[in-house]
């Protein structure tokens, strides 16, 4: 018995350790998995890169892989975008890897591309290796990652988006490979340690110089300087046609730019805050100086601008505060916003207009009330916002000598009554209202905010609204356009709030964005079938807005879409003339005419008042503006508003000498312009009536 209890025991004994061995092992076994899988397998999918094998990554629920970076699938493709961090600016990794291929569930799919913004501003990563089966790097993908150093893109890339490396401080040298087709602007700009680029020798959009200097192929756009380079003298080679945007921005080391003589066009922001560029040299066959190309250059001191040049771009010498002698030439006609703010020059100014070469660049100091401003003799431009919130002036008079009024001259001038333009001008016009145009008076280009008239109609040679050309106007109350009107510019009648209904014109096609943008009072908007574009925001703010739009419209789509309130506009022009109201078709109530003579008021032959969904027939009267109308509906005869048998029997009575028709009836009996009815009237109204044939079609 003992033995026996004794054996037991010791089977027991041992079961208990073979248990404790076997759960030993299979902890072991799942710490040495969990090892794998977090610390050694990324480091054989990084070598397996290398090696040109690719191991691909298993995604989670969220469409996530074990470091964190989400995908978007294409499950009709099987590509996958590699989307960017899961959890956004949490990202804690240094190191990552883009694979060629990721796994959810048993489908497999090919990465090909990197969305835009996938990693901006992640200064963390410092590492960054890209399979070779990506063709795409999006806008801005790795913008900001001051901290990458290391980066290959591969030979599948083609396209290189926008700004999609730009401020990664820590690259020193970019290989482009001669499959890249395509490098957005910026992608390598503000890199301000990027020493060197190469371009392989088979690109055929790309090269690159024995400085490192980035170029299109044929070397007539130099698009990057590797703006971590010390050299402190650069001298642009001969050939080179336009200075790319951003293609020196941020070179400390440069203190002199020397231009080859091929050079027109200086790009924007190309020199910005290059704040040790004390010297540069301008080439004789410039023409454009572009927005901010030296803005922030505080170690500039004398500008020189040759002959020939044309345009100087808004914030162009912005904050270059050393500036101090400045000699633009005579050919200089366009000056943008801003372009010489903040010099020593600017500050030297007196009070007054401020010239420049030919250009009236800005109004400095405080005006004197009620000013009627007239320029020196002999200017040629008008600076971007030159006289821009000027509230006490009262007239302006446009030499015959000026060929460029630029931007925003007159915007919230709020006392200006008129703009003159000299009879000699050969490109600009006004008119009696004191409205500026172009020349031929096709666009509109600035009504004075000061005129205090309510009503205005637009000339009928005008087929531009210019953006900003009524912005908030407080007087006008009501607009009448002409049918020739054939674009509405943006934000071209922006808090006119005085305005309560405006029908837009017949041959109307694009209606810019924030067109009608804060109009309060705006209630109704008639908008045609002509309309192929509505701009965003056209009648945001006009929170009492009904749209009468055709259904199935642009209009229709836009006010949808819009979240506006809107009616369907009925099918048909109402042409009023020669005392009569023409083009209303039958079954046309009075609210049915007033969606398109939304003042009318309509009265029936005996003088009572028609309103609401009572028909309106021939023989009616609208009055419109002030004017008597007498209605005349095509085939209805007896002025119930429905072409029907009765109209039949009148019009073929007529027809046969039994019955006289008045002379209203008689033009709405004669369809075929004749002077008497015909057969074919009273058969045409029978068919219409029988639902065989449309009278208005």
């Amino acid at each position: 018995m003992v033995i026996f209890i004794m054996n037991n025991y010791i089977k027991r004994e041992v079961s208990i350790i073979k248990n404790y061995l076997f759960v030993k092992k299979f902890i072991a076994k799942v710490l040495l998995f969990t090892f794998l899988t977090l610390y050694l397998f990324p480091i054989l999918s990084l070598n397996s890169f290398a090696e040109g094998e690719v191991l691909p990554f298993t995604l989670d629920e969220n469409n996530t892989d074990s470091q964190g970076i989400a995908y978007t699938l294409d499950e009709k493709e099987l590509t996958a975008m590699v989307s960017g961090p899961f959890n956004g600016n949490d990202f804690i990794l240094q190191t990552i890897i883009l694979p060629d291929k990721v796994v959810k569930g048993v489908i497999t799919y090919t990465v090909t591309s990197i969305e835009e913004s996938a990693f901006n501003n992640l200064e963390v990563i410092t590492s960054v290796t890209i399979s070779n089966s990506i063709i795409n790097i999006g806008n801005n993908a790795f913008d900001g990652c001051e901290g990458l150093t290391n980066l290959i893109i591969p030979e599948s890339v083609k396209t290189i988006g926008k700004h999609a490396f730009a401020y990664c401080e820590g690259l020193t040298s970019i290989n482009i490979s001669d499959n890249v087709e395509e490098i957005g602007e910026g992608a390598f700009s503000l890199c301000i340690g990027l020493t060197n680029f190469t371009v392989g020798s088979n690109n055929i959009y790309y090269s690159s110089d024995i400085n490192g200097v980035l170029y299109n192929k044929s070397g007539t756009v130099l698009i990057q300087y590797p703006v971590g380079k010390t050299a402190t003298v650069y001298t642009v080679p001969q050939g080179v046609k336009s200075i790319g945007n951003s293609a020196f921005s941020r070179c400390a080391g440069l203190t002199s730019i020397n231009f080859s003589t091929s050079v027109t066009d200086i790009g924007n922001s190309s020199f910005y805050n290059c704040n040790g560029l004390t010297s540069v040299v301008f080439p004789t066959g410039l023409k454009n100086i572009e927005e901010s190309a030296f803005e922030k250059c505080s170690g500039l001191i004398n500008i020189t601008i040759p002959t020939g040049a044309v345009s100087i771009g808004k914030n162009a010498f912005k904050d270059c505060t050393a500036l101090t002698n400045i000699s633009i030439p005579d050919s200089i006609t366009s000056i943008g916003r801003y372009a010489f703010d903040n010099t020593a020059w600017y500050t030297n100014q007196a009070d007054g207009v401020v010239y420049i070469g030919k250009v009236a660049y800005i109004y400095k100091g405080s005006m004197p009330a009620d000013t009627e401003m007239t320029l020196r003799t002999g200017i040629k431009g008008i600076a971007d916002y030159a006289f821009y919130s000027c509230e006490d002036l009262i007239t302006f008079t446009v030499p015959s000598s000026v060929v460029n009024i630029g931007y925003g001259v007159f915007f919230y001038c709020e006392s200006l009554t008129k703009i003159v333009v000299e009879a000699k001008n050969i490109f600009y016009a006004s008119d009696n209202n004191g409205i500026l145009y172009n020349k031929a008076k096709t666009t509109l280009i600035q009504y004075p905010l000061g005129n205090n008239r309510a009503h205005l109609i637009i000339p009928s040679s005008v087929n531009i609204i210019g953006e900003r050309a009524f912005y908030y106007c407080s007087y006008l109350s009501k607009i009448t356009f002409s049918n020739s009107v054939a674009e509405i510019g943006e934000s071209a009648f922006e808090g006119c709030v005085n305005f309560t209904s405006i029908a837009l014109p017949n041959n109307l096609k694009n209606i810019g964005e924030y067109a009608f943008y804060y109009c309060t009072s705006l209630n109704e908007v008639s908008i045609p079938k002509s309309v192929t574009m509505i701009g965003s925001d056209a009648f945001h703010k006009c929170e009492n807005i009904v749209l009468y739009v055709y259904e199935g419209s642009i209009a229709h789509e836009y006010a949808v879409s819009a979240l506006h309130s809107y009616q369907f506009l009925i099918d048909y022009i109402i042409t009023l003339s020669d005392g009569y109201a023409t083009g209303i078709e039958d079954l046309q109530t009075a609210d049915d005419i007033k969606i398109k003579l939304k003042t009318a008021t309509i009265k029936s032959p005996l003088g009572v008042l028609i309103t609401g969904d009572t028909l309106v027939g021939t023989g009616a009267i609208i009055n419109y503006n002030g004017s008597n109308y007498t209605v005349v509906i095509k085939g209805e005869i007896n002025g119930d508003g429905k072409v029907n048998s009765v109209d039949y029997l009148l019009v073929k009575r007529a027809y046969l000498g039994t019955y006289k028709l008045s002379s209203v009836k008689l033009k709405a009996a004669c369809m075929e312009n004749t002077t008497l009815p015909t057969s074919k009237d009273y058969l045409k109204i029978k068919r219409h009536f029988l639902g065989t044939y449309s009278i208005y079609e």
